[in-house]
């Protein structure tokens, strides 16, 4: 592996470039919803991690599905420490 023809090692070096430049963009993109949902937490009064929440059932339109895991986790949680046995 180590001996790599320089095509080889060409054709890596490029792949590493376009990886590092998509990280940099995936950076700047989280970055900038940090920021939107600290702006509207700021001016509403309202839970950044509510708001952040919001904006990933809503991109994977997923509400449904996350409605019903909390349904789940609140089932299992109150039948295994809030009720008596």
């Amino acid at each position: 592996m180590v001996n790599q023809s320089p095509e080889v090692k060409k054709k890596i070096r490029l792949a590493m470039t376009e990886i590092s430049a998509s990280m940099t963009r995936i950076e700047a993109e989280r970055e900038l919803i940090k920021e939107i949902i600290k702006k509207i937490a700021d001016e509403h009064t309202l839970s950044k991690k509510l708001l952040a929440k919001l904006a990933k059932s809503y991109h994977k339109q997923s509400f449904s599905k996350d409605v019903e895991e909390q349904d789940e986790f609140q089932t299992m949680y109150e039948t295994t420490f809030m009720a008596q046995n």
